[in-house]
């Protein structure tokens, strides 16, 4: 017979040691997100200044309604595929390349319906499709070639030194 006496009780691990798999160096991966956070809003910025749609009330708070579904997905999406993993073997080219790109093609059209929705626009235009999948996947590509060349040259000079 089974009762409650049978069964080991096992704490449950802290949530930093439970994260600990999809953030193995935190510290760096909030950097990547920041910058990640950064580059969205900018794409956005600089998409809604080429098209004149720049809130002029207030806005900040344009910029953030149309990043912000961008954002959550690019967030969300990236985490789950890895794409803040952070070690030499993370950064390496070929790695970090087809792990933000996996993560952008499936965050960006996320990012895109939601930003429909949120916006409450019926129809999404293929050339802003092609632009978000296009522009804002190589903003990111830029963005994250700059983190890697100066987390690398961070991390080997901390190796000679020790």
């Amino acid at each position: 017979m089974l009762t409650d006496n049978n069964f080991e009780k096992r704490p449950t691990p802290p949530l930093s040691l439970r994260m600990a798999g999809l953030f193995p160096n935190p510290l760096a991966a909030l950097y990547m997100m920041l910058g990640d956070i950064v580059t969205l809003l900018l794409f956005v910025y600089i998409g809604q200044a080429d098209h004149e749609l720049i809130d002029a009330e207030n806005p900040v708070r344009g910029l953030l309604l149309a990043s912000l579904p961008f954002i959550i997905t690019w967030l969300v999406t990236s985490t789950v595929l890895g794409a803040y993993r952070v070690s030499a073997e993370d950064l390496r080219w070929r790695v970090a390349f087809w792990r933000l790109l996996n993560a952008w093609l499936v965050a960006a059209p996320l990012g895109i319906v939601l930003r429909a929705v949120w916006l409450d626009r019926a129809v999404i235009p293929t050339a802003f499709v092609l632009a978000a999948l296009g522009f804002g996947g190589l903003m990111l590509l830029i963005w994250r070639a700059a983190y890697i060349l100066v987390w690398r040259s961070r991390h080997q000079g901390r190796q000679q030194v020790g």
